[in-house]
């Protein structure tokens, strides 16, 4: 089925927006297959919203020392449509009326930006580039000029929740492969792992939350139930992960595990078995269904 005519740019506008010239693009077209550009009557090369995230992602990982294959079979994991290339302002501009209406605690204007902003952009970009970075916490400074008091940051923490919790819904449906999500005893901090689980789900996996505060011992129980192709352990604190560390070990000789955390380092992970978790969670869930190391 034929795109719609509006989605569409030609070449030249392709390579204005994301800096890359028509060469190169039609160098990955042509050896990786990482775009599939429709073709005017005339034969021009057309590209959609996805050639355009696609090539994006190609491009930032290449920029960051990976393989151009590697990248390039990351780039062909994102299904669905992605949004054009946008202005960076845009975005901004709705996370800082965010902040503003949390700090209002004024959660109906704070509903109708996470609206607009889900509905302007993939669920991806938004988990990414607003939900995340105001969940870490730099943003909050820097668009706001003074750190969120304690009210007013858990006031926004728990509607970014619920609203992921709604995209949730259904994640465990489907065929595809399993993943098991945790987090050890005593770690409430899961939005992050429900991030995970929400992209990762975009690609095509179902997705079991076993959430914060589990006990190791259930996680097993699940994982030699199940048999799930992916587990990850995730905390915030690395002393969390540091009490529970010999029965992760345990854990791992049951199924592929995957651990992530605050001042965990890839000795730590090795220690163990397992997978370390090295990038921000949409990009590790792109990087885990492309069977790329997370």
């Amino acid at each position: 089925m034929a795109r719609p005519a509006q989605e569409m740019i030609r070449i030249g506008e392709a390579s204005r927006r994301l800096g890359l010239s028509p060469e190169t693009i039609r160098a990955w077209e042509r050896r990786y297959g990482v775009v599939a550009p429709e073709r005017s009557e005339g034969g021009t090369r057309r590209y959609s919203p996805l050639d355009l995230e696609r090539l994006h992602v190609m491009q930032r990982e290449i920029a960051a020392g990976m393989a151009p294959n590697e990248a390039a079979r990351l780039a062909l994991a994102l299904h669905g449509t992605a949004p054009e290339v946008t202005d960076p302002q845009d975005v901004s501009h709705l996370t800082a009326e965010l902040v503003t209406a949390a700090r209002a605690l004024d959660e109906p204007r704070a509903q109708e930006v996470v609206d607009t902003l889900l509905s302007g952009f993939t669920e991806e970009f938004v988990l990414r580039e607003v939900f995340l970075p105001l969940y870490f916490g730099p943003v909050l400074g820097r668009t706001t000029g003074r750190p969120m008091g304690g009210a007013e940051e858990g006031f926004l923490v728990n509607l970014l929740r619920g609203r992921l919790l709604g995209l949730a819904r259904g994640w465990g449906d489907g065929a595809g492969p399993v993943a098991v999500l945790s987090c050890p005893p005593n770690e409430q901090h899961d939005l992050a792992l429900i991030c995970f689980g929400i992209a990762l789900r975009r690609h095509g996996w179902r997705i079991l939350f076993l959430g914060a505060d589990t006990a190791v011992s259930a996680t097993r129980d699940v994982v030699r139930w199940l048999g799930p192709e992916f587990v990850l352990v995730a905390t915030s604190d690395r002393a969390h992960f540091d009490a529970v560390a010999d029965e992760l070990a345990e854990l791992r000789r049951d199924g592929p595990l995957a651990v992530v955390g605050q001042g965990l380092t890839p000795a730590d992970a090795d220690a163990i078995g397992a997978q370390l978790v090295q990038n921000e969670p949409v990009t590790a869930a792109a990087f885990v269904a492309a069977g790329v190391a997370p």
